[in-house]
């Protein structure tokens, strides 16, 4: 017997040893105050002492702390490496400050799906901070945020970003959203990135913010800045617009258009109408409404359609100073074009409005 007696002494030592470790191992969690208005992210060994709770990571309508109205980052989850925070503040609907939040190092986060997801309380948001460099999901990151007014995205690095699907719908409360430095290389799914963004006036994409009276769009295929001119089959009105940004991605749509351009081929109201797609020899003037920059020389027409601008556009006056000269290209001839409700996206065969 007394030969094994130093293997069972080594065994007694490993077990305790890998039990002292797991007890003292740290944790990420969550602690709600006694009232549950204040819920606290702890990286720590104190989950037990404190009453913590598990970190929401699944579609839920009942977060165990969605009554809270203001979520606290502990210094001590800065040294947390999480790799998903998908769903964490899903349907936290009363919540309104988040303190802290330098201390979520995201830098080996590949999912932020649904985050956010339904945080109408919600006023502004800081999330510039973000490392995004490995993030590959942002599906609905923000999608029913309908009280943001005000939203930081200027650090965020998209490059390995796959789907965008849903990321601002219902965004209803912006005014203005800045996603100039977004890179979209990779990215498969935008489709109803920006549907509900009702208020939505300038957007910066590309380099350049449009206003929702720009006469531009989105195509997959034709280069940033051709000029295309669409046709509505069922009413014979055209419009010309510039191609400013990919999509759509959505099943059966061929092109996008902005709210204005949807406008002029009267398809508002219907939704959904065949087109004719053409492209056209550069030297049409596309009316753009730039937010530091003047509009070409148009003359506007107030009208009672909640205060839209009815005009002329230029391509109608063509000349031999101004011709409009279809390219020798492949037309896109009585494709499907959807017009949902507020921005959207488009793909073959349809196309949709943008404000």
């Amino acid at each position: 017997m007394k030969q094994f007696f130093p293997i069972r002494v080594l065994f007694m030592l490993m077990a305790m040893l890998f039990f002292g470790n797991k007890a003292n191992a740290q944790e990420p969690y969550a602690v709600l105050s006694d009232e549950g208005q204040t819920v606290t992210f702890y990286y720590d060994n104190q989950k037990a002492s404190r009453g913590g709770i598990d970190i929401n990571n699944i579609y839920t309508d009942s977060s165990p702390y969605r009554i809270a109205t203001t979520a606290v980052f502990d210094a001590s989850f800065a040294d947390y490496r999480p790799v998903s925070t998908a769903y964490w503040f899903i349907n936290c609907s009363s919540l309104t400050t988040i303190n802290g939040i330098e201390n979520l190092n995201s830098s080996k986060v590949t999912d932020m799906s649904w985050m956010f997801y339904g945080c109408s309380g919600l006023t502004s948001l800081d999330v510039s901070g973000f490392d995004t460099s490995n993030v590959m999901h942002m599906d609905s990151m923000f999608k029913g945020c309908s009280g943001l007014t005000s939203l930081d995205l200027s650090g965020f690095n998209t490059s390995n970003v796959t789907s965008m699907y849903a990321m601002f719908e219902d965004c209803s409360g912006l005014t203005s959203l800045d996603v100039n430095s977004f890179d979209t290389s990779n990215v498969t799914d935008m489709s109803w990135m920006f549907y509900g963004c009702s208020c939505l006036t300038s957007l910066d994409v590309s380099g350049l913010k449009y206003h929702r009276d720009s006469m531009f769009c989105a195509h997959k295929r034709y280069e940033l800045g051709q000029l295309l001119q669409v046709t509505n089959v069922s009413n014979g009105k055209s419009v010309v617009v510039k191609v400013a940004d990919r999509g759509p991605h959505t099943r059966g749509r061929i092109i996008d258009l902005s709210y204005a351009a949807a406008k002029q081929i009267g398809m508002i109201s219907a939704g959904v109408a065949m087109v004719e797609v053409k492209p056209v020899k550069k030297g049409v003037t596309v009316p753009y409404k730039l937010e530091k920059e003047e509009l070409p020389e148009l003359d506007f027409e107030f009208s009672s359609d909640l205060g839209a601008y009815d005009y002329e556009p230029e391509w109608k006056h063509a000349s031999e100073e101004n011709p409009i000269v279809p390219a020798i290209a492949e037309t896109e001839k009585a494709e499907h074009v959807a017009v949902p409700a507020d921005i959207h996206s488009i793909t073959p065969k349809k196309a949709s409005r943008r404000h």
